[in-house]
């Protein structure tokens, strides 16, 4: 089996670290805020994308839907859970952009058998930007300031990753060694959401 394949498994299944985590935490019976149940969906939606991704690539040859369906549902929750730390400001206008884009990939800019380019990269755009912006509040606490932190390296790492995927393409080498690395930098965000849902259900 290709090394890059099972190397992806491994990224797939240290996705479903984070739920571990917010069940079986010690103080798991007390309640949980919007934050910990919003990082839960996030977590639980994208384990269940790559198992479609791993289904697509082994049926029709093509993940491709799966992914637009992914950065649709994704931006969605992380949207909601920057808002629990800094109210953004019309908010649904925001939502209402994300599926515009999402019918723009799939009709005019793109289809669903190809990259979603315009879609991932503005919403990962925007998630930087709501970002660096949560950040920038002086009455943040500790493990919000790490997991807005920990979404906007995730999301910088992704957009540059999308901005030059195409270009990428034209290298087999290239290609395999980028996709190594941003496997290497999903497996590292799965750890450091299930640090943060350790964090916030210990207190």
């Amino acid at each position: 089996m290709n090394p890059i394949k099972i190397y992806y498994y491994v990224c797939v299944f240290s996705g479903i670290i984070p739920v571990f985590f917010y069940f079986s935490n010690k103080n798991s019976s007390s309640p949980k805020n919007k934050i910990e149940s919003f990082l839960l969906l996030y977590s639980v939606s994208r384990f269940i994308i790559d198992i479609a991704v791993i289904i697509l690539s082994n049926t029709i040859k093509n993940s491709l839907p799966a992914i637009h369906i992914s950065v649709l549902i994704c931006y969605f929750l992380v949207l909601k859970i920057i808002n629990e730390v800094d109210a953004i400001k019309n908010i649904k206008l925001y939502y209402l952009g994300g599926v515009f884009l999402f019918v723009l990939d799939l009709t005019i800019t793109s289809t669903i058998f190809k990259p979603c380019l315009l879609s991932s990269l503005t919403t990962f755009f925007v998630i930087i930007v709501m970002s660096i912006k949560a950040l920038q509040l002086f009455h943040i606490s500790r493990e919000n300031e790490k997991l807005i932190g920990y979404f906007l390296l995730f999301y910088l790492a992704a957009f540059a990753y999308f901005m030059y995927l195409e270009l990428m393409s034209y290298s087999v080498t290239i290609m395999y060694w980028a996709l190594f690395l941003f496997i290497s930098i999903n497996i590292l965000f799965n750890l450091s959401i299930s640090h943060i849902i350790w964090l916030r259900r210990r207190i």
